[in-house]
């Protein structure tokens, strides 16, 4: 049996939660899958120092229906919930694979090695007006790759398809308009945000997970 949860946002550094919650049930289980998949969940892996990475590289997804354009969940009784409006699975925060948002102002996305540390700007311009996907959140710092939430600190953007190793190519937050931007992002400083409804993967916590595990080989 698989437990499903609406309505309520995790707890990563870019969620706020919700105060109201559903909870479904469905004899569909998740299954281990390497796809990209619209909607996925991530393992959960603790830290020994008692916060969770949030997720690690073990991904699973609860097969879905896709009615007219729209993905949905089956819950029995021939009754569907939207996917998108899921939060959790089994208590794991469910992400997507991509969400798209209009640039309100033009300029040039960056590249980010986590690795060497190097930021390159790109030449070519992105116009305000251009639609770009967005499939994770990032934050940096003097150590980069060490998670943390500081909500002095702007959050990036990385657009979807450019994450191959430990590069990235990022946006600033603050270029995207705010009706797209809401739905998977929420300001730690604004609090609730009655808009979000899905989550992307932080970045930080991925990159924090692997430098940990790496120390320990």
């Amino acid at each position: 049996m698989t437990v499903m949860a609406t309505g309520c946002p995790g707890s990563t550094a870019f969620m706020v939660p919700s105060a109201t919650c559903y909870v479904y049930t469905t004899r569909n289980r998740i299954e281990r899958t390497n796809k990209d998949v619209r909607y996925f969940t991530l393992q959960t892996k603790f830290h020994e120092r008692k916060y969770t990475y949030g997720l690690v590289n073990k991904k699973y997804w609860l097969p879905y229906k896709k009615i007219n354009g729209h993905y949905f969940y089956y819950i029995g009784y021939g009754a569907y919930i939207k996917a998108r409006n899921v939060s959790f699975i089994n208590d794991m925060p469910q992400y997507s694979n991509g969400e798209k948002a209009m640039l309100t102002m033009s300029g040039y996305p960056f590249t980010f090695d986590s690795k060497t540390k190097k930021i390159k700007d790109l030449t070519k311009l992105f116009k305000a007006g251009k639609y770009v996907v967005i499939d994770g959140l990032r934050q940096f710092t003097d150590s980069d790759g060490i998670y943390f939430v500081d909500a002095d600190q702007p959050v990036y953007a990385r657009l979807k398809g450019t994450g191959h190793g430990t590069t990235g190519t990022y946006v600033d937050v603050a270029a995207l308009r705010a009706k797209d931007l809401y739905i998977f992002y929420s300001d730690p400083e604004e609090g609730h945000n009655p808009n979000y409804r899905i989550n992307l993967v932080d970045i930080n916590r991925l990159e924090d997970y692997y430098t940990d595990t790496k120390k320990k080989k």
